[in-house]
């Protein structure tokens, strides 16, 4: 379910998605899915490794909630970084 919610907040839409309720209960239970273009194309692959590591199917790849915060991703930005930003916006 969180790992839902950062890939519907990173692109707009949810990891998983069919008409038909079988097919998109296959999906779900395959972990198959896609980082679609042009959706997915200014997102970082560190949010891309976050989110696959996060959907993965096998448990024992899967991410725990402890390794999720610890993920790159995941980090503050530093102070740095963070006045260059604002200052471009």
């Amino acid at each position: 379910m969180v790992l839902s919610l950062y890939h519907h907040r990173l692109v707009g839409f949810p990891p998983f998605w069919h008409s038909n309720r079988m097919v998109l209960m296959r999906l779900i239970m395959r972990g198959k899915f896609e980082f679609l273009s042009p959706y997915w194309d200014q997102v970082s692959e560190a949010a891309k490794d976050l989110v696959t590591k996060l959907l993965s199917t096998n448990p024992d790849q899967r991410l725990t909630a402890q390794e999720a915060i610890a993920h790159p991703w995941m980090q503050p930005i530093p102070r740095p970084v963070r006045v260059l930003l604002a200052a471009l916006v």
